[in-house]
């Protein structure tokens, strides 16, 4: 099982993930815009963020257990 793979494709479809007594990672998709006092161009980004807020939410530990088809228990 390579985690890192599983949470890069989970945040990608733009869920938290909650790490239990840490707080939440979410991917967020920062728009495309101009800058007029740089005259610069910035396109659209996606932006990892991390905050301590809990989501309570056990989704991510359900999607893992999907994916590696193995017990939530063991995800």
């Amino acid at each position: 099982m390579n985690i890192t793979e599983h949470i890069s494709s989970y945040l990608r479809l733009g869920k938290g993930i909650e790490i239990p007594g840490i707080g939440t990672l979410a991917m967020n998709v920062e728009n495309a815009h101009y800058d007029n006092n740089s005259a610069t161009f910035y396109p659209t980004r996606n932006v990892l963020t991390f905050s301590n807020d809990r989501i309570g939410n056990s989704a991510f530990i359900a999607y893992l257990s999907e994916k590696e088809c193995i017990s939530t228990k063991t995800a």
